[in-house]
């Protein structure tokens, strides 16, 4: 759950509702589990409240300290992955085999069922984590994934796939960047999506309109001051895949969100 809240806001929000709807039943179970081993009601609620927290700690921790080691998150979700696969084929699946009187009963057609559902809700979470969001602009920064023209930031500087108010302020400076950003006062009405590659580097310019700014990149764990009139250009190495929201620090709005594709 730490990990995913590190890859962003929305893949931390599903994560925590997929722990709670399989943690919902697993505890009744538990509990019905400690009253027949002979733990009073106090007991077994006091157990499980020790217990469940080890997962807010875990996760609190993880979360903490997981931006500033650069956590591997691919491998690291690998390795969930297996974990709970090898649960299922050493545990459940021999369970239901020897409970079930037929060889394809009710619970394996459960187990198909929940198979089926998770790849489906996998497959198309995509398309409901940036509800609200323009995906238009997935399209329209297809430009920045082959990246040969790093090197030439003419094209960038135009911004032509932006649709910019004439209250947008253009780029004061002359240095090299891959992409222009202003920071806004309050919820901007599109949001700005920057698709890059693992292992490269990018530089970002961002812009204050009236008073000094903190950006934050999540997942990265950056803060970045930035301020009126001046050149603020951030240096990222891409050393972790995923999606990562970028966002006024002080309001929280997320303003851009940066893909890394592995």
């Amino acid at each position: 759950m730490g990990g995913a809240f590190l890859i962003g806001r929305e893949t931390g929000l599903i994560a925590t509702v997929a722990l709670i709807s399989h943690d919902i039943p697993l505890e009744v179970g538990e509990f019905g589990n400690q009253l027949r081993a002979g733990f009073t009601k106090k007991q077994t609620i006091i157990r499980n409240i020790f217990s469940g927290l080890t997962t807010v700690l875990g996760a609190v921790l993880t979360y903490q300290i997981g931006g500033d080691l650069n956590l591997p998150m691919g491998y690291l979700y690998g390795g969930i992955a297996g974990f709970f696969i090898y649960i299922a084929l050493s545990d459940i699946v021999p369970t239901i085999h020897s409970s079930e009187k037929t060889r394809y009963g009710l619970q394996t057609g459960f187990l198909l069922l929940g198979l089926v559902f998770g790849g489906t809700v996998s497959a198309l979470a995509h398309d409901y984590i940036d509800v609200g969001h323009n995906h238009e602009d997935h399209e329209d920064h297809e430009d920045h994934d082959d990246h040969d023209d790093h090197d030439d930031h003419d094209d960038h500087d135009d911004h032509d796939d932006h649709e910019e108010s004439e209250e947008t302020p253009k780029p004061i400076s002359l240095l090299p960047f891959d992409y222009y950003l202003i920071v806004p006062d309050s919820v901007p009405d599109k949001l700005e999506v920057l698709n890059y590659n693992l292992g490269e580097e990018i530089y970002i310019q961002f812009e204050a309109r009236d008073v000094e700014k903190e950006i934050h990149v999540h997942g990265y764990d950056i803060h970045f001051m930035v301020y009126p009139s001046q050149d603020n250009i951030l240096k990222i190495e891409l050393t972790i895949a995923g999606e990562f929201e970028i966002e006024n620090h002080a309001s929280g709005y997320e303003f851009a969100r940066l893909i890394v594709s592995p």
